[in-house]
Parts: structure tokens; C-alpha cells; sequence
């Protein structure tokens, strides 16, 4: 009895405590929560669920961390108040960062479950009571860590992902912990050398690297640097100028050679200003007046060496935008730094007539004994049209050695007329003008441009072109101060009377048909913007801006490209026509593999890309063959991306795939590489496609298809459409295949045979899907575009490549049709339900062959190759769910090795 007594006594107590105890953690938690919502609203911070405060158990479930920190935040709660903050505002973070809403590949933010993240690497030996510090020791540790704080900002804020609010919040945030460190810009401790760090435990390569300097007072990203390929001294071997470089404590981005702008900048046309903007070192913040009117560059380029003055450092803000950080290099006058391959090229333009008086003030050196001394070459230039024709003004030069009237010798009267034609050099900015800027880049480059007169506005529209962002400049803008400004040209200088204005306009006839050819060639300037400026030109140069012609012939500057320019060892320029050309610059393409297995034979020009098209700019991972199988809509595809087929239209798809399909292979023109890294197939139900072919092999007019193709491809058809009585694809079921038929013994093998693709009586029957897919390399990767299914099908290819998803879309008109029968009618297509039966019996293997191709095409889900086969099904049901047939696949090797070609040992294979 007392022994229960007892018991009961101590389960009474025990009940008691372990109420008590309930009470107290749930008081404790609920603290927690209130604690842990105030913290969320004073930081800014989301709610990770809809209820306040509620960790959901995913949160909890945070590996070894989390199961610690709670155990933390347990003994925390036995200490200090102090750890209740400290606990739950760890728990807070945790919870944030699990609530974070995902993105999308189109960069849209989207809600899903909230899953946490495994978290690695975590210090399980650590507890709550082992991460407090008070707050003289944090103060202490934020002293020391001063630098390493700077250069955390320096981080944040050369992150291209985080916009200026979310900087500004990590930074609110670190100032909760080390307020006045987050607020310095400098710190009173130097920042440390790295030197021996950085040498033993980063470790450098051949190619990466500069030589050690002592590291500067703030830190900085190039710190370590890599190496910058620079094209202009590749090709010459010259360092190239300091001014040439880009600010790379500013603009650090290293960018792909094709996502590149390349910064084209005519000389006086506010380029400079553009430039500083951009990030280059030029003249910025300084008139760039060097010897005597020269410029600094001139100093650089008649010595051949760099001289790192001539960059002014200058306090400069860093512009916005992508366009400073992709504008990677510059061409400028004869130095050419740019990569072929870039992207865009970026022009900045001024009115011709205006940007002519302007270089010629600019170039005429206002020292002359300084200039005679330090340049002697420069001097003599310069010194034969101001000096020894006394042209001191571009009004003296008109008058005196344009003007019939004129008092001048025959010699500068020639002087005068080459200088503004830029046909001899005076100077360095008169000399290379927009006919020179324009042909030298690449042949059909991409072309931006920037007026002077409208900077702001044009700028705006080219950053939209590369990033998407609109109105990157406001209006109060102040990125464009006047740089390298003439401080020796004074109002007499600029003076032209009308007379004079008239003879100069004239002469610079053919620059301002070329200034107004890079208007219309500009992709971010609109048609409205293009009158805009030709009303402004007409001011100056009327007559001049409404010709479409002028009076004198272009000038032929192939030896000043050559000489100026430079081309590297696979370009040349192309031949000069007299026409105004964008670019002149093109590849000598790669030999074609056709050519090469047949050296005897050349390439017939249908099978080539369109010249726009550098073959060498599709990434070796990327390159793909285009199989075009006959009357599959291969030509409709094949002009949409490029080649020079049959085409209605001139229209070009955008995307990757007509700068990636380098190559074709169509019957017997193999011209791919056997290493492509896709073989895109174009196919259409096989018996469709029978049909189709038939009809588009047979000759509508006989006498004209001999004389046009010759006796063998004469006879190949005469021997099916003239010899037996197959006018139609009927005739071939009902007379040759039909037991019933009344066609020959031989007619009817030949019917036979013109399904199998065992004998040539026309290359589109002829040369089928089995001859194709025997054709390519047995590891080909292999693409698919059904012509049933054409855009869906083409946007699937370009996603696939690396591009858009809906390239295409539904509103489509790239896609026209090409090279269809014309001459076909209802009666020629017709099948009856006797006749399909017999040409599909014998199409059977061509339709395995089919099934097969779509079932190897990565681009295609197995819903899609389904659905194909469905769609066949209703006109060859039988062969259709057949995976055999009755006859043996065919042995097409001598077919493959006489009409496909193999080179060196490659030899036709026969699939099994």
C-alpha cells in the first residue's frame, strides 16, 4: 500500500513537470516566432510561407545543420536572451533562402514547391553558443576584415546578375554586422601583397598572367589578369596603342570573339566621346591635341610603339549597359583590332561635309617646328597641302584648288580634289574616311550605328539591339563629353561660303552616298530616323544627299585596305565592282569534301551557302549536314537557311541552324564532313514522296531536257517514261506491278526496280531514303524535320543547336514553298486503293528505312515518331506495322561508291 502511495505520488509530480515544462517551451517557441516575424519585417524580408513565422518540416529537414542549429538554439535559450535573437535569426535565413522562387529558362520568376537544399560541407562540431561574439569582439574582427569587406562589395557590385537594389540590400545587411566598414570606401590598413599566395596556390599557365606589379591601393578584379587576344598585333606584330585598350579595371567582361561589337570609329565624329563612354582610354577628359595639332595617336603610330601618357586617367563613371561591357575592341584609322567574327560592328557618324572640315583642321598640326622635329614624316605629309599649297582652311582649299577661278598649281589643284576623295594621304583623319571604315569590315556585317547629332537616342536603341534593355540613357545623360576636341580650329576655320560649300559638296559626292549607305545598313536605326538625318545632310550638301549617283566614279582602295587594314592570311578582299560594298573583307571558304573526292568535278553552285555566310564561323561541335532527300521540301528548307537552291524567296530564317548547316548532301553530292556534328534530315511519307518524285523526274519537255542535261540523263528517263507506258504512278501499279499488268516483262521489272531505288531512272526515285541514310557515317547523330510537321519540327532542330525554342512562329513566312511541280495535276497523284497497295508492298523496305530515321532523331519524342507513323499508316497500313518485308533490303553499295563517293579508304557500307 505505501509502495503505491508512493508511486502514485511520484507519477502525479512527474505529470506536473512535464506540464510545466510543455508550457514552458511552448511559450519559449511562441517568443521564438514573434521574434523571428519582427526580425522578417525590420530586414525586408519575404515570409517563407503564407502563415507568419511557420518553418515548414522541409525547412527543418536541413541535413546535419539544421538538426544542429536547433539543438543550438536550445542551449542558446538556456544562456542568454541575446542567443534567441541570434538562434532564430539563423533559422530565419535558412528559411529564405528555401523560399526563394526559382526561374525558368526564360529568366521569369516562378513559384514551385518549396524544396530545401542539400547543404554540404557542413560544420557539424559547431554550436550556436560557438558562433556568438559580442559586440566589442565583432567590432574588433570587422577592423581586421576591413579589406576583405571592400573587396566583397567590389564583387557584388561587378555581378552582372544584381541590380543596383540588390547590392544595396546585401550591403544593408552587412552593415548590421560591421556598420562602419560597410560604409568606407578606403580602408586605413593597405590591402595585403598576394604576391607568394597567389604565385604557389592559384598557379599560372603559359598563356595566363602579366608580370607581377605591386598590388594598388584598392582592390581590384585585375588583380589577376588573362591574357587579351589582341588581332591587330597577331596580324602586324606591333604592340598595339595604349588608347586602342580598353579600361579593363572598368569593363571587364571577356566576351566571345561572335557575341563581340567592334567599336568603328571614323575619325571626328565625336568617336572619341563614344569611346570613353565605352570604356577605351583614348583622349578622355582632354582636347587630345599632342604635337603641334597631331593628337597623341599620331606621336604613336608614325614611331610604332605605345606611350601609355596618352591615355589621361581621367575620373570616368562607368556607363550602363552591355554595350560598354561587349564593345571588347576597336578599328580606328589604319589600326584594325577587331575580330572578323564579331557580332556587330558599332559605326558613329557625323555629317559627311561637317566631319570633313573637321579632320582637316584637326590634322593640320599647330606647331609645325614641333612637328618638323618630332615627326618628320607626319610633317612632310601635312606640310604638302597646308604648307606648300597654302590651303590653311578648307575655304582656302575650295577656292583656291577646286573653283575654276582658283589661283593654284595644276599639282595642288590634283592635291585638293584626292584629299577629300581620300585617295592620298594628308593627315590621318581626312585620309581614312567612311568608304575605308565601311570596306574594311567584314563582307555583310552586322552594322549599329550612332549619329552625332542624335548620341543619346541612338546609343539607347543600340543597347537594345544587344541587351533588350530600352532607354539604358536618360535625358539627363552625361556619359558624352566633347573628347579630343580641335583647340586650335577657331570660327575662320570652319567658314565655308556657298560657293565654296557647293565645290566641296560636290567632291564629297561619293563619301555621302556611302555615309548614307551605313544609315540604311544600320539595324537600330529606323526609316523615319534614316529621313531625319538626310534632311539634316540636305542643308549643307542638297544636290549631294538626293543623288543616287555622282558624277565621278567611286575610288578603288583595294591598295589602301591592303596596306591599311590588313587582312589576315584566310581573308582577301573581295574585288572592287565601283559599287558602295558593306565590307570588302570575305574568307577564302574551306574546300568542299565534294570537291575533294571528286577533284575532277566542281561543286555546282546550288549545293553552296549564300556568300553572306562564313562557312568557318560554325563552331566545330556545332556544324551540321544538310540532307536534302528529294521532294521532301528539301529546297523549301534549304533557302530558309542559306543555300543557293531553287528559291522563290530571299527571305532567310533567323536563329542558328542557317549558320550552323554549313554543308549539304543531296543524291549523288555528298559535301559534308563525315566529323559533322549533325546530319539534319528533311523526310516525308515515303509513298508522298514516290508520287511526287515520279512526277518531277519526268521530262515535260523531251527535246528541251536533252539539249539541257545531255544524252545519259536523256536515256536514264526514257527508259521508265518513253519505253514503257508509264505516264503516271497509276500506270506503273496498274500496267507494271498489277498481275493483271500489260506492260513487257522488262517494263515491269523496271517498275519494280524505280520503287526499290535499285535502278536509275531519275535521281528523286532514284537516290531514296536508304541511299541517304546509308550514306552518312554509321555513328551519325541525326536531326529530323517532318514535312508534315515543318515548324514545329525546325523549331525543335534550332532548340536542339543551342537556340530558341519558337524561332518560328505561328505566323511564320520564311518557310515558302520552292522548287514544287508545276506541271502536275490531280490525275498524276492519283492512286487507287489497288494500285497504293501494290507500290506500297514494294515500298516496304523504303518505309522501315523511314521509321527507322525518325526513331534515331534526337530532336523528335517518341509521341511525335508516333504520330508519323500513325499518319503513314493510312496509306500503307500493312507495311506500316510490319518491321520485316517480304524482299530482302536491298544491296546498294556499288550505288553508294559511284554516287555518294568515299574518300581515301572510306568505303560504302550496307546496312544489315
Amino acid at each position: 500500500s505505501f509502495a503505491a502511495h508512493l508511486l502514485s505520488t511520484m507519477a502525479r509530480s512527474i505529470l506536473s513537470y512535464l506540464a510545466i515544462a510543455s508550457t514552458v517551451s511552448l511559450i519559449i517557441t511562441i517568443t521564438l516566432l514573434t521574434t523571428s516575424s519582427s526580425l522578417q519585417s525590420l530586414t525586408g524580408s519575404p515570409q517563407s510561407t503564407g502563415d507568419l513565422g511557420y518553418l515548414p518540416p522541409s525547412t527543418l529537414r536541413h541535413h546535419n545543420e539544421t538538426k544542429n542549429e536547433v539543438v543550438g538554439l536550445r542551449r542558446g535559450l538556456e544562456n542568454s536572451t541575446n542567443n534567441y535573437v541570434n538562434s532564430s535569426f539563423e533559422i530565419i535565413r535558412i528559411t529564405q533562402q528555401s523560399a526563394q522562387p526559382k526561374r525558368n529558362e526564360n529568366g521569369t520568376q516562378q513559384q514551385q514547391q518549396q524544396q530545401q537544399t542539400l547543404h554540404n560541407n557542413v560544420n557539424t562540431k559547431a554550436l550556436h553558443t560557438d558562433k556568438y561574439l559580442s559586440d566589442e569582439s565583432k567590432s574588433l574582427l570587422c577592423h581586421y576584415l576591413c579589406n576583405e569587406i571592400q573587396i566583397y562589395k567590389l564583387i557584388l557590385s561587378k555581378s552582372l546578375n544584381l541590380d543596383e537594389r540588390e547590392v544595396r540590400r546585401s550591403i544593408d545587411e552587412l552593415k548590421e554586422d560591421c556598420p562602419h566598414q560597410a560604409d568606407l570606401a578606403e580602408c586605413p590598413a593597405p590591402l595585403p601583397d598576394g604576391k607568394t599566395k597567389l604565385l604557389l596556390d592559384r598557379g599560372y599557365g603559359t598563356e595566363r598572367g602579366e608580370e607581377w606589379k605591386s598590388p594598388p591601393r584598392e582592390p581590384t578584379p585585375n588583380y589577376v589578369t588573362k591574357k587579351i587576344l589582341r588581332p591587330y598585333e597577331t596580324h602586324w606584330g606591333l604592340p598595339l596603342p595604349s588608347y586602342m585598350k580598353k579600361d579593363y579595371e572598368k569593363h571587364l567582361s571577356i566576351v566571345p570573339e561572335e557575341e563581340s561589337v567592334c567599336f568603328v570609329h571614323v575619325g571626328k565624329t565625336a568617336g572619341s566621346s563614344v569611346g570613353c563612354a565605352l570604356g577605351f582610354r583614348l583622349h578622355c577628359g582632354t582636347d587630345g591635341d599632342g604635337v603641334g595639332g597631331i593628337a597623341v595617336e599620331e606621336d604613336v603610330l608614325l614611331n610604332g610603339g605605345t606611350n601609355e601618357t596618352d591615355a589621361a586617367e581621367s575620373s570616368r563613371t562607368a556607363t550602363p549597359g552591355l554595350l560598354p561591357q561587349y564593345s571588347t575592341h576597336m578599328f580606328h584609322a589604319q589600326i584594325y583590332d577587331c575580330f572578323d567574327r564579331s557580332a556587330y560592328y558599332l559605326f558613329v557618324v557625323r555629317n559627311p561635309l561637317h566631319r570633313l572640315i573637321s579632320a582637316y583642321n584637326y590634322d593640320k598640326p599647330r606647331d609645325w617646328e614641333r612637328s618638323k622635329n618630332k615627326n618628320p614624316r607626319y610633317y612632310e605629309m601635312t606640310k604638302a597641302l597646308y604648307v606648300e599649297c597654302g590651303f590653311d582652311t578648307m575655304e582656302d582649299l575650295a577656292s583656291n584648288g577646286l573653283s575654276p577661278d582658283g589661283n593654284s598649281s595644276e599639282v595642288c589643284r590634283e592635291r585638293a580634289v584626292s584629299s577629300i576623295l581620300g585617295t592620298d594621304r594628308f593627315g590621318n583623319h581626312i585620309y581614312y574616311n567612311y568608304q575605308f571604315h565601311l570596306e574594311a569590315v567584314p563582307k555583310g556585317a552586322t552594322i549599329l550605328v550612332l549619329r552625332t547629332e542624335h548620341l543619346a537616342e541612338d546609343w539607347n536603341a543600340a543597347e537594345k539591339v544587344v541587351s533588350g534593355r530600352e532607354n539604358i540613357l536618360g535625358e539627363d545623360q552625361a556619359i558624352f563629353p566633347h573628347n579630343n576636341v580641335n583647340s586650335n580650329s577657331d570660327e575662320k576655320a570652319k567658314h565655308l561660303s556657298d560657293e565654296s560649300r557647293v565645290l566641296v559638296c560636290e567632291k564629297l559626292c561619293n563619301e555621302i552616298q556611302v555615309y548614307k549607305k551605313i544609315l540604311s545598313s544600320a539595324i537600330n536605326l529606323n526609316e523615319e530616323q534614316m529621313k531625319q538625318s538626310l534632311e539634316e545632310l540636305k542643308e549643307t550638301c542638297p544636290v549631294e544627299a538626293m543623288a543616287a549617283t555622282c558624277g565621278d566614279p567611286l575610288p578603288d582602295i583595294t591598295e589602301k585596305l591592303v596596306k591599311g587594314r590588313g587582312y589576315e592570311k584566310e581573308k582577301i578582299p573581295e574585288p572592287f565592282t565601283g559599287e558602295i560594298s558593306v565590307g570588302r573583307a570575305v574568307y577564302s571558304q574551306p574546300p568542299h569534301p565534294y570537291e575533294l573526292a571528286w577533284p575532277k568535278l566542281r561543286l555546282p553552285s546550288y549545293m553552296r551557302k549564300d556568300p553572306e555566310y562564313d562557312l568557318n564561323l560554325a563552331p566545330k561541335d556545332k556544324k551540321t549536314c544538310f540532307v536534302h532527300v528529294g521532294k521532301t521540301a528539301g529546297s523549301t528548307i534549304g533557302c530558309a537557311i542559306g543555300f543557293n537552291l531553287h528559291c522563290a524567296t530571299k527571305i532567310k530564317a533567323p536563329g542558328l541552324l542557317p549558320r550552323y548547316a554549313t554543308n549539304m548532301f543531296h543524291a549523288q553530292m555528298y559535301d559534308c564532313h563525315d566529323d559533322s556534328a549533325y546530319f539534319v534530315f528533311v523526310v516525308r511519307n515515303p509513298l508522298d514522296r514516290l508520287v511526287s518524285a515520279f512526277n518531277y523526274d519526268k521530262p515535260s519537255d523531251w527535246d528541251d531536257f536533252r539539249k539541257n542535261f545531255g544524252e545519259k540523263h536523256y536515256n536514264f528517263r526514257k527508259r521508265l517514261y518513253r519505253d514503257c507506258p508509264f505516264e503516271s504512278m497509276e500506270d506503273v501499279a496498274r500496267l507494271g506491278l498489277s498481275n493483271r499488268g500489260t506492260a513487257s516483262g522488262e517494263c515491269m521489272r523496271r517498275a519494280a526496280a524505280s520503287i526499290e531505288g535499285t535502278e536509275h531512272f531519275g535521281c528523286h526515285s532514284y537516290f531514296n531514303y536508304q541511299y541517304h541514310l546509308e550514306a552518312v557515317p554509321a555513328n551519325a547523330t541525326l536531326m529530323t524535320i517532318r514535312t508534315e510537321h515543318l515548324v514545329e519540327d525546325y523549331n525543335s532542330v534550332e532548340y536542339h543547336l543551342g537556340g530558341e525554342p519558337q524561332v518560328l512562329g505561328p505566323n511564320q513566312t520564311v518557310l515558302a514553298h520552292n522548287n514544287e511541280n508545276k506541271v502536275t495535276g490531280d490525275e498524276l497523284k492519283h492512286l487507287s486503293e489497288e494500285s497504293k497497295k501494290l507500290v506500297c508492298d514494294k515500298l516496304c523496305n523504303e518505309i522501315q528505312v523511314y521509321k527507322e530515321i525518325l526513331r534515331r532523331s534526337i530532336n523528335l519524342s517518341e509521341e511525335q515518331v508516333e504520330e508519323s507513323i500513325r499518319e503513314l499508316s493510312e496509306s500503307c497500313p500493312r507495311e506500316t506495322a510490319a518491321s520485316t518485308c517480304v524482299q530482302p533490303l536491298p544491296n546498294i553499295t556499288d550505288k553508294l561508291v559511284n554516287g555518294r563517293g568515299y574518300i581515301s579508304s572510306k568505303k560504302g557500307r550496307r546496312r544489315e
